[in-house]
């Protein structure tokens, strides 16, 4: 899961530079795919463990 969580930041870090053009269909597409599994993921989780934080970061970058 930790390297999943890594592999979603760094890209949602890619679609929003300014030099790449326009990326809202990426992102769009990135909501309609994992966006369910990262919110089921959370809600299964410890709230102890350090991943939660960055999924939830995860899903403020998607909105």
């Amino acid at each position: 899961v930790e390297l999943c969580v890594k592999i979603l930041s760094d890209i949602l870090e890619l679609t929003f530079r300014r030099d790449i053009g326009s990326t809202s269909s990426d992102v769009k597409n990135i909501m309609l795919t994992a966006l369910r599994t990262i919110i089921q993921t959370v809600i299964s989780m410890d709230r102890e463990n350090p991943l939660v934080g960055n999924l939830v970061s995860v899903m403020l970058s998607i909105f």
